[in-house]
């Protein structure tokens, strides 16, 4: 934006003094000194209003060329600084996804680990209640054989 308020003062600079030094050559002042100074035909003075005109226009149109060549450059040099922002942006939100989904992937690596982990700690709780059910039926068994001895 910097950019854009420096340069427009460059070019409001430079066109006023375009403007000058063209309506300075072109005679657009002299011809209204000489037309005090002189008596100018109807003619000539047409002529030479005409020539001032012409002289201003295409100045003009200088200018506006100028002008509209200048931002040109300026909105394709902003257009280029926000694309690499944005290209800068998007890759590190894509190195940021990518970062999560391994780490989801990795969680979900782990959850799996510890549900296999879970059903292995169930059939052992099962073989342990299972044994614990045999020992206490031969308990109890003893305390029967015990009771009759």
């Amino acid at each position: 934006m910097n950019e854009l308020l420096n340069t427009t003062n460059i070019i409001l600079t430079s066109s006023a003094a375009v403007a000058g030094a063209i309506l300075g050559n072109t005679g657009f002042w002299k011809f209204i000194l000489k037309k005090k100074e002189e008596n100018l035909t109807h003619a000539k003075e047409k002529e030479a209003l005409l020539n001032a005109s012409k002289s201003l226009v295409d100045m003009q149109a200088s200018v506006i060329d100028s002008v509209r060549e200048h931002f040109d450059i300026t909105v394709t040099n902003i257009k280029n600084d926000y694309e690499e922002k944005l290209t800068a942006e998007n890759q590190k939100f894509e190195q940021a996804l990518s970062t999560m989904r391994l780490k989801l992937d990795n969680l979900d690596r782990a959850n799996r680990a510890l549900h296999e982990e879970v059903k292995q700690l169930k059939l052992r709780n099962e073989e342990l209640e299972q044994a614990n059910k045999q020992l206490t039926q031969i308990l109890q068994s003893f305390e029967h054989l015990k009771g009759e001895v």
